[in-house]
């Protein structure tokens, strides 16, 4: 059964059929994603929420590392793989293309119900990932130019977030 499930909402899903993929959830489903704000609820979100995804990526794909499957769930560690030429939704406004392409890991438990259709969803990654892949993350040197003393060369290194501000002031990539 749960096989069965994750066979149809990853065909679905990688030809970019948003409504096949929501008829793989009940009505009544509930898709909760780490670090987002709230959970998506209702078919009609999730349907948006995937169309927006797809217009941003056209070509991503939704690939299925491995998988744990009990009586009415599903368990499993994935990768979605695309090329970012389309507008993407953000926390303030919309990404414009940018050309570049992501992979970025993650892992979800789905419930499924007597219909094969997922109740619930928990999905864990990294945003971030994404964040630093469109380059909306630009690695820093945080060596300290007045600082004489070379025993911490080779430290220091790290992303920061960029702080490209647009013309009405605000950051103009705000994702991650």
């Amino acid at each position: 059964q749960a096989q069965a499930w994750l066979d149809r909402m990853v065909s679905a899903w990688n030809r970019h059929d948003a409504a096949a993929v929501a008829a793989c959830y009940t009505p009544e489903a509930v898709i909760i994603t780490a670090g987002e704000a709230e959970p998506l609820e209702g078919l009609d979100v999730l349907i948006e929420t995937l169309e927006m995804l797809f217009e941003g990526f056209p070509d991503i794909q939704h690939d299925v590392r491995s998988t744990v499957f009990g009586d009415n769930c599903v368990a499993m560690e994935w990768s979605l793989r695309g090329t970012h030429t389309g507008l993407l939704p953000s926390p303030t406004g919309f990404l414009a293309a940018t050309g570049r392409a992501i992979e970025i890991p993650g892992v979800s438990f789905i419930w499924l119900d007597e219909q094969e259709r997922a109740v619930r969803e928990h999905s864990y990654t990294d945003p971030t990932t994404m964040a630093r892949q469109l380059g909306l993350y630009h690695q820093h040197d945080d060596h300290d130019d007045h600082d004489d003393d070379d025993d911490h060369e080779g430290h220091g290194h790290g992303a920061r977030p960029a702080l490209d501000m647009d013309p009405d002031g605000g950051p103009s990539s705000g994702y991650g």
